[in-house]
């Protein structure tokens, strides 16, 4: 009889161990769905109130933009308050027009942008980078299949590029390359080239002209600090810049129409961000992104 009782109470044992083992895994699949439906539900407000920070935003520039004849500085960071709430947001609104719009070397209508071919062409020598490659993008960009170069046209896209990492898949563009020269582009922006002067770093304002040098570049930046440029003919006033602001005519602007706005809303660790590039003349937008 004993040994019958002791196999009895083993089987009553193993029946409790399973039974908590699978109250335990229940209880864990209950929370771990809990917490990704919460998640889940956090997350999708969080991103809804993102994309409030770029309406805000948006009416920010509108009121900025229309208010003042330029853009000063690059990029503006603004916590957004938020009141009775645990939520952050921050919205960060930075000029497009800082950077070279790289799709600009060719014209809608197919043919080159020489102006803006030479930007881009003092951008890579002034970054280390082989000038040459400046017809390998060109042909990836333009809508013919003559090639420039030997190879330049081998797997061309022939349209103009939807990001910055297009780069990558032109020929002659290494991993070196591409980020040597990545901080200074975009793909929208003006369509002529066009730069901020008020924002641009002392390297793209160098690539405007070859006369431009180290020391012309930080008189502009200095300059800038004091009193930001409103009109583009202010820009003769900055110490050795008098003889060359005819040569660059066109190629700048002091006031920017394109800005990329990322607004970040965040609670007990739950982050989301929404991104957004917005053609602040026709109030489009031209890049759209949340994560």
């Amino acid at each position: 009889m004993s040994d019958r009782r002791g196999v009895v109470l083993v089987l009553v044992l193993l029946v409790l161990a399973l039974l908590v083992a699978v109250v335990v895994e229940f209880s864990y699949d209950v929370y771990t769905t809990t917490s990704s439906l919460y998640n889940w539900s956090e997350g999708r407000r969080l991103s809804q109130l993102a994309d409030s920070g770029i309406e805000v935003a948006q009416g920010l520039l509108k009121e900025a933009i229309g208010s003042r004849g330029y853009t000063y500085p690059e990029r503006v960071l603004i916590p957004v308050p938020l009141l009775d709430t645990d939520d952050a947001l921050t919205v960060e609104i930075i000029d497009e027009q800082s950077r070279f719009n790289i799709n600009s070397i060719i014209y809608a209508n197919g043919n080159d942008n020489v102006r803006a071919l030479r930007t881009l062409q003092r951008l890579l020598r002034l970054n280390g980078r082989d000038e040459n490659l400046v017809y390998y993008i060109a042909d990836w960009i333009d809508p013919d299949s003559e090639p420039r170069r030997a190879g330049s046209e081998a797997g061309a896209k022939n349209a103009p590029m939807y990001t910055t990492a297009e780069l990558r898949y032109v020929k002659g563009v290494d991993e070196e390359t591409f980020r040597a020269i990545e901080p200074y582009v975009t793909v929208f922006g003006d369509s002529g080239g066009r730069i901020n002067i008020n924002t641009a770093d002392e390297t793209l304002i160098m690539a405007l002209s070859d006369r431009i040098d180290e020391t012309v570049a930080g008189n502009v930046i200095t300059y800038r600090e004091r009193a930001p440029f409103e009109r583009p003919g202010d820009l003769a006033r900055v110490p050795g810049f008098s003889d060359i602001v005819a040569e660059v005519s066109g190629m700048y602007v002091t006031k920017s129409g394109f800005y990329r706005i990322r607004a970040t809303a965040s609670v007990r660790g739950i982050t989301r961000t929404a991104e957004a590039v917005i053609d602040m003349t026709t109030s489009k937008v031209l890049y759209y992104r949340d994560y």
